[in-house]
């Protein structure tokens, strides 16, 4: 995982130009900007931080890149597509592209938050891709955050590592296999409000169940996955 180092974590509020350059976008509204860019920890009301933008943003960004990968590949199952998607979904490498287009730079956060966790600050400049992605979709609509998808993700297709990805390569191994695919429960998470862990069961067949720990839902899955790889492979 990318170490970051953030450099205007507590301003209050930030010069966005940057930050647009780098996205190729310009804000109608700046304050989606400032609320995508802003961590619970300094405001916990749902309308102030990026959690719902996160939330907005992950389900737009899955459905871009599945739209790509189903034309780019034509010939390929759908256990092989799943993994392809995965891979540039995960944490890890949204954290590589934030890092190139130097969100970290503009995220805002509260003196608590532990930014000595590596963890901690991934998860964090990840989320914050999502947020912009579910911000500009509703600045500017969804062609607007379709082409800076492609111009910040799909540009950079080849920084994904797809050996990381536990999730993916479990659901194509359980594919190729003509086993039934993971069943994933989660439960509720432990923890303080900012830092949650998360614990997630994964279950395959009627019998075999394996668990996951982590800082966020996705990563509590790449563990569970990657124990159950283990056990099968």
């Amino acid at each position: 995982m990318i170490r970051l180092i953030f450099k205007n974590l507590f301003n209050r509020w930030t010069d966005v130009t940057n930050i647009e350059s780098a996205l190729k976008y310009r804000f109608k509204d700046k304050n989606y900007l400032n609320v995508a860019l802003t961590h619970k920890s300094l405001k916990s009301d749902n309308s102030e931080n990026y959690e719902r933008l996160e939330f907005l943003g992950d389900s737009i960004l899955e459905s871009v890149l599945t739209d790509w990968l189903y034309r780019k590949y034509p010939d390929s199952d759908e256990g092989y597509l799943t993994n392809q998607r995965s891979s540039l979904v995960n944490k890890c490498f949204l954290t590589i592209v934030a890092c190139k287009l130097n969100i970290d730079q503009d995220i805002k956060v509260d003196k608590s938050v532990n930014l000595e966790d590596e963890k901690v600050i991934n998860n964090i400049i990840s989320d914050v891709y999502e947020s912009l992605i579910g911000a500009i979709f509703l600045d500017g609509g969804f062609k607007a955050a379709k082409k800076v998808i492609i111009s910040t993700i799909i540009d950079n297709v080849h920084f994904a590592n797809h050996e990381n990805n536990y999730k993916g390569r479990l659901i194509e191994y359980c594919h190729k296999s003509q086993l039934e695919g993971p069943r994933f429960m989660h439960h509720f998470p432990k923890g303080p409000e900012h830092e949650k862990i998360f614990n997630v069961e994964l279950k395959l067949g009627k019998d075999k169940t394996f668990f996951g720990q982590g800082k966020s839902k996705k990563e509590a899955e790449q563990e569970a996955a990657k124990r159950a790889l283990e056990h099968l492979c």
